[in-house]
């Protein structure tokens, strides 16, 4: 989406906060808070969603005249809760002030302030858990606050992931930018990629061939399906399932080699470039779509004989329960704000690559808001996925790919500015990319796993110590991803 007067709305600092309100109050979902440079001066941009409507509401940030005070605004989480983390992450960045903020601590960077506790009173203690843990898991800092058994709050730090990748952005080329967006969260790759080269694609005002969406879908849905049975992997470790952990992670494997046959990468990189995609598939439609056969009809057979193992479904109900008003409250995406009856899907609301001709009609949904219901919902886009890729796979066969237009279209670079998304198996991510002289100014990226990373400590309200490895799971996140 090009960011235009159609699409900004222009509001003073002091009247943020209400004017984002409001259009929360009218449906809208608060998705998103940047701040990008203009000049000499800070743009604040508050990205508002409601189904297939997209604006964007952009204050400028008053500087003090002596430059000794950092610049402030009223802030927004005051009125949208959903706010709170990226407000405490822009003041760690950019030194940003939002006055009147609930709970102004450090979130992506590490000082010498003394740790401030939610939980105090006799027999209340800390757990410090990570950032080092055992096993292949990803850093991250937390602090559980407990009483022996029952988790009383949890904290979360990331001051350990924070790689700055937004800054590696400035000044480099189109093609290294499509470099960095496939690294910025590792298992969303092409996810990340799609959602930068779709904002490049629109400040170039280009429509990419159809054998390039059908592709580009392709590889989107491999990589919800891997990073879906990751999920079930971890769900099953936790649960002492040797054998079906086993088996998960022979399906998983397996698809990770597809891709590889695919396109020469486990993770689908080099594969999204604006403009279309830079190869086709080293495998035929048909046998695609037989390795597809294969893999599918195995794992529904090990996926029922898992939903029907008491010893595993008895951990995920009633564990981590989040209600359908706090997913609304927070806008929650993708499989966790799925499992809490929340109907928010890209690919259905604003589609992109070939999803309005071969995507899900509807988002699947569950009712209990727990870690059974999240991973019920992640099963059922398994195999929604699977139709689909096969869907785009038959129509890339009808598709004459026999020239170099037939895939990619070349880029004329203009400056301007333009939103990007994309459905990762996380849920919705933002791309606000601006190119300047055949340069990107700037990028900011919202991923899934930073918007609901926010949620993870209120799921645990009611759960004790030994349900904390299946709730985390159950939410599928990357703190890659989440500490940019």
């Amino acid at each position: 989406m090009i960011i235009d007067s159609s699409s900004m709305h222009y509001t003073e600092a002091t009247s943020l906060a209400s004017a984002v309100a409001r259009k929360l109050r009218r449906g809208f979902r608060f998705s998103g808070l940047f701040v990008v440079p203009e000049n000499e001066r800070l743009l604040l941009r508050a990205v508002i969603t409601c189904g297939a409507e997209v604006e964007i509401i952009s204050s400028s940030l008053p500087r003090d005249a002596t430059g000794e005070r950092a610049p402030s605004y009223p802030a927004i989480s005051r009125l949208v809760p959903s706010a709170e983390w990226y407000e405490r992450a822009l003041y760690d960045r950019f030194g940003v002030m939002p006055e009147g903020h609930p709970r102004l601590i450090s979130l992506l960077r590490r000082n010498d302030e003394p740790t401030t506790f939610s939980s105090i009173g006799e027999g209340v203690f800390t757990i410090p858990y990570g950032p080092v843990r055992s096993g292949v898991f990803e850093s991250v800092e937390y602090l559980i606050e407990s009483t022996g058994e029952d988790i009383l709050h949890l904290g979360v730090g990331l001051a350990s992931k924070t790689r700055s990748i937004e800054e590696r952005f400035v000044g480099v080329d189109v093609s290294t930018g499509i470099l960095l967006a496939e690294r910025v969260e590792g298992i969303a790759s092409v996810a990340h990629a799609l959602g930068f080269a779709q904002a490049i694609e629109s400040i170039c005002s280009i429509r990419i061939p159809r054998a390039a969406e059908l592709l580009r879908t392709v590889h989107a849905e491999l990589e919800r399906v891997v990073n879906h049975l990751d999920v079930i992997v971890r769900l099953c470790e936790a649960a002492g399932l040797a054998v079906a952990h086993a088996r998960f992670s022979l399906y998983k494997e397996q698809l990770m080699r597809l891709r590889i046959d695919m396109c020469g990468n486990r993770f689908g990189r080099g594969v999204v470039v604006p403009g279309g995609i830079a190869s086709l598939p080293n495998r035929s439609s048909r046998e695609l779509i037989d390795c597809l056969d294969e893999i599918e009809d195995a794992l529904k057979q090990d996926t029922d004989l898992l939903m029907r193992s008491p010893s595993f479904i008895d951990r995920l109900r009633g564990s981590g329960v989040l209600t359908v008003e706090e997913a609304e409250t927070f806008g929650l995406l993708g499989p966790v704000g799925r499992g809490s009856s929340l109907s928010q899907d890209v690919r259905v609301d604003r589609p992109y690559a070939a999803y309005a001709e071969v995507g899900p009609s509807s988002p699947v949904l569950g009712r209990a808001g727990d870690a059974l219901s999240r991973t019920e919902v992640r099963l059922d886009e398994i195999w929604s996925s699977f139709s689909i890729i096969r869907r785009a796979i038959r129509g890339l066969a009808e598709v004459n790919t026999s020239g170099l237009d037939s895939w990619q279209r070349s880029l004329q670079l203009l400056d301007g500015e333009a939103l990007g998304w994309a459905e990762a198996p996380q849920g919705e991510l933002l791309v606000l990319v601006a190119l300047e002289g055949g340069r990107i100014a700037y990028t900011r990226v919202r991923s899934a796993s930073w918007h609901n990373l926010q949620a993870l400590p209120r799921a645990f309200k009611g759960d004790v110590l030994t349900d904390f490895a299946f709730i985390e799971a159950s939410f599928g996140l990357s703190p890659a991803g989440a500490a940019l």
